[in-house]
């Protein structure tokens, strides 16, 4: 995004975030191990790595192992989760179920078959924000930035162990706004609760800011403890 802004402004830019990374230690929470792999949260990842050197990375990556070269793509930290569970929190429920429903499709999946699922992304969302906690000891402040669907409940695991930090949570993916399966209803409030945590969120589109707005009144209309104000909107 920075190469479509003027030299003045990029240059600007670039002073914001080297004083923003001088006062804080950034650590980007991602399910897969970015910085080396691909697509377009790889490729963003990477080119952030030439603003910010010392981007600290917490994802899951079982293959992974350090090396020679791996000083040139910041500091990756691995989370340790069991195989089998990792299949269930992302293959099963986040990629079968969350994905389709939240692009505004069905899920082919019931809910007996994604129970045991939903436990297994809580207890890796838990994993998550256990492994970025412990690995942002520093003198400097932590900034939490997580990002994506897949570890929506990890900012509000990281607020329970550390009620002060600094987190974001970016989502990636639209909110839809069809008719939700029932049994989701039990599902929007372990999301939503878990985004609200955040003391930023960011969305890719406006429309999505407006989708998840819909979400919330589906879900949350009724619910004393959630506002959110965007544009003189409130809810």
């Amino acid at each position: 995004m920075l190469g479509y802004l003027g030299e003045k402004k990029r240059c600007k830019v670039y002073g914001l975030i080297k004083e923003l990374t001088e006062k804080f230690d950034i650590y980007f929470v991602n399910y897969k191990n970015s910085m080396l792999g691909v697509g377009g949260v790889g490729t963003v990842t990477r080119a952030l790595l030439k603003i910010l050197p010392n981007l600290n990375m917490v994802c899951y990556d079982p293959n992974y192992k350090i090396s020679e070269g791996d000083s040139n793509i910041g500091n990756v930290y691995t989370v340790d989760l069991e195989t089998t569970e990792a299949e269930l929190f992302h293959g099963i429920y986040a990629k079968l179920y969350l994905w389709p429903v939240l692009h505004n499709t069905f899920s082919v999946l019931k809910e007996s078959e994604i129970a045991d699922a939903r436990v297994a992304f809580l207890n890796c969302s838990r994993c998550f924000a256990e492994k970025t906690v412990e690995v942002s000891k520093s003198d400097k402040n932590s900034v939490y930035w997580i990002n994506d669907y897949n570890l929506a409940c990890v900012a509000g695991f990281i607020r329970e162990k550390n009620p002060e930090s600094k987190i974001i949570f970016s989502l990636r993916t639209p909110f839809g706004v069809s008719t939700y399966p029932d049994f989701f209803e039990k599902d929007a409030k372990i999301l939503v609760e878990g985004m609200l945590s955040a003391d930023l969120l960011t969305f890719h589109r406006e429309k999505d800011v407006l989708h998840f707005f819909d979400f919330v009144e589906r879900h949350f209309d009724k619910d004393p403890r959630v506002e959110i104000n965007w544009k003189n909107h409130t809810l």
